[in-house]
């Protein structure tokens, strides 16, 4: 259904009470008044489907952990990641022998789900090797070892700093993860040590020789949270602790991921306890269950497409100037946990790839796509691409919604559709044209 306000309806043009048509009409003579019509119309059709991948390597930073959302089912983070010498051609020395491995991974600061949720990691050695110039998506695989060197069971603490020795000598750290690798065997540091030169001797080599790890949270049953991790922030390190027949004990060498290491986030998604009518949408393909309800979720989740209306069919007019559209996306529940701060709209392809919409590129604060919490909904300003269909310059295959930084970003939302059971408001297109057609 298309609204447009003329004369004889009782909607209202912005705060003004005159007929749309009519607007100014006491100010412009006859001869240059013009005919301003504004309307919404919820004409506008989606459905949501998997997101097929997306692209996870060198992210800014990574996502571990698992969650349970009521409507969302179970997700589950992972991370390959590459590690660096700190110095090429360094010598453990006559004898080697491992004392210790630790992994210090600093927290991000986000954490999405229950903090008091107890979590499951298992880490691996990388089995095949991994290029930070190569392409990694979402739905990656990673040929790893059978044995876990962490089988560590934690409760994330992104905001609690660490302290470590006692008094005078005690030293406060960030917030971060301390993972001992060799609690349960020492081969894996014990390797790392028996490195030949040539494996020493400069990054490239050493990565064929240790190709690095893979963190695997395990899946929760229920609760649970996703959290981030920096492997760039300082005393993010892998150390080894060890003896030699030279120097004694109370050695160490440090590992690094650089920007020239490879690290992949991986995710997991299972929508078995996901409601049946999200179930029957996003997995099995009924569109039509998108006039009820709308989902966008990151982590290479579930993505929408819309489809616009011909504008054609509603004004009557083959000359036209648009001089507003928005795009409106009401969510469904009042209260939603984990609202994305922004969502992305581009236009869909003859080819089913996507680009840019023209109107992005006048910049955020006109695209719009921030979450507006007062109205507990995102709005898109898209009147230069509504122009471009109405006057034939772009084919209209419709749009993809979807979380904005989605590789690293695990929110979700519910939209509201446009024939919602209730009644209420749905997605709508709220329109402001002139018709340069039609006389006084």
């Amino acid at each position: 259904m298309l609204v447009f306000l003329f004369a004889a309806t009782l909607f209202v043009f912005s705060s003004c009470r005159k007929s749309p048509h009519k607007l100014g009409a006491n100010i412009l003579p006859k001869d240059a008044q013009l005919n301003i019509y504004y309307g919404f119309t919820d004409s506008i059709f989606g459905h949501s489907v998997r997101e097929d991948s997306i692209r996870t390597d060198e992210l800014s930073k990574n996502l571990l952990g698992s969650m349970v959302d009521s409507v969302f089912g179970v997700t589950t983070a992972n991370i390959a990641v590459q590690y660096s010498l700190s110095t090429n051609g360094t010598d453990f020395g006559t004898n080697p022998h491992l004392d210790s491995l630790v992994m210090y991974l600093r927290y991000n600061g986000e954490l999405f789900g229950d903090s008091l949720s107890v979590q499951k990691l298992h880490i691996y050695e990388l089995t095949q090797d991994i290029f930070y110039d190569s392409v990694y998506h979402s739905n990656s695989s990673f040929q790893a070892g059978q044995f876990d060197y962490a089988d560590l069971s934690f409760v994330p603490a992104p905001h609690d700093s660490v302290v470590l020795g006692e008094g005078v000598l005690a030293d406060t750290l960030p917030p971060m993860m301390m993972i001992n690798l060799s609690n349960i065997s020492s081969e894996l540091g014990q390797k790392i040590l028996d490195a030949d030169t040539a494996s020493l001797a400069d990054n490239d080599e050493f990565v064929k020789y240790f190709k690095g790890l893979y963190l695997a949270s395990e899946p929760v049953s229920s609760k649970g949270a996703l959290f981030a991790v920096n492997f760039m922030l300082r005393n993010s390190q892998m150390i080894v602790y060890y003896s030699n027949d030279e120097d004694g004990d109370s050695l160490q060498y440090r590992l690094n991921v650089t920007s020239s290491s490879a690290r992949i986030n991986t995710y997991q998604h299972d929508y078995s306890l996901s409601p049946q009518d999200f179930k029957q949408q996003v997995l099995q393909g009924d569109t039509t269950l998108g006039k009820a309800k709308l989902y966008v979720q990151g982590a290479g989740g579930v993505k929408t497409i819309i489809q616009i209306p011909d504008i054609h069919d509603y004004t009557h007019s083959s000359q036209i100037a648009i001089n507003e559209a928005k795009l409106v996306l009401p969510g469904l529940d009042n209260n939603p946990a984990y609202p994305p701060s922004r969502l992305a709209l581009v236009k869909i392809r003859e080819d089913g790839k996507y680009e840019p919409l023209i109107d992005q590129y006048e910049g955020e604060e006109y695209f719009g796509g921030t979450y507006h919490k007062s109205t507990n909904s995102y709005t898109f300003r898209i009147t230069r691409y509504m122009q471009s269909i109405f006057t034939g310059d772009e084919p209209n295959y419709g749009l993809y919604l979807f979380v904005s930084g989605a590789s690293v970003n695990p929110e979700s939302y519910v939209i509201r559709g446009n024939k919602s059971p209730d009644d209420s408001l749905g997605m709508h297109l709220e329109i402001l044209y002139t018709d340069l057609e039609k006389g006084n």
